[in-house]
Parts: C-alpha cells; structure tokens; sequence
C-alpha cells in the first residue's frame, strides 16, 4: 500500500485506533493487514505484546470499545480483497 487517507468520525477509541493502523499501514500487503487485525484482536483478548498499542490500554478492560478499535484494521483488511 503506498497512502492511506481516513475520513474517521468515531469515538476517541476509534479515533486512536485509526491513527495507530494509519501509521502502520503504508507497505503493507493483504497479508500483512490481515496479521495487523490478529495482532489487534489478540491484543484485545489478553492485553500483552504489540507495544505500539500502548495508547490504547485504558480500552482493554472496555470491552463495549473493542469493535471500535478493531474497525479501521478490519476495513484496511477488507480493502485489499475490493
């Protein structure tokens, strides 16, 4: 991938979340995107590794924020299959 434009309206979670998958998203292939949603997913379940998500550690106890967090990394995902 070489640019990634956002347009996001979401709470300050999905917001962040944005953020954090537009700065890692630039080189990215299909693969690679979708191993970022793993990663994100996993992160989500049990809060260790992928550090770059650090900022949003407040969110992990908030499971009702956890699909905001996940959408910008699953829409990345699914763009490549468009």
């Amino acid at each position: 991938m070489a640019e990634v434009r956002q347009a996001v309206e979401a709470c300050a979670y999905g917001q962040a979340a944005a953020a954090l998958m537009g700065a890692r998203a630039v080189g990215l292939d299909r693969s690679g995107a979708v191993e970022m949603v793993r990663t994100v997913e996993g992160w989500l379940a049990g809060g260790e590794g992928a550090q770059w998500l650090a900022p949003l550690a407040p969110a992990l106890g908030r499971t009702g924020r956890h699909e905001a967090i996940l959408l910008p990394f699953r829409a990345l995902a699914a763009a490549f299959e468009r």
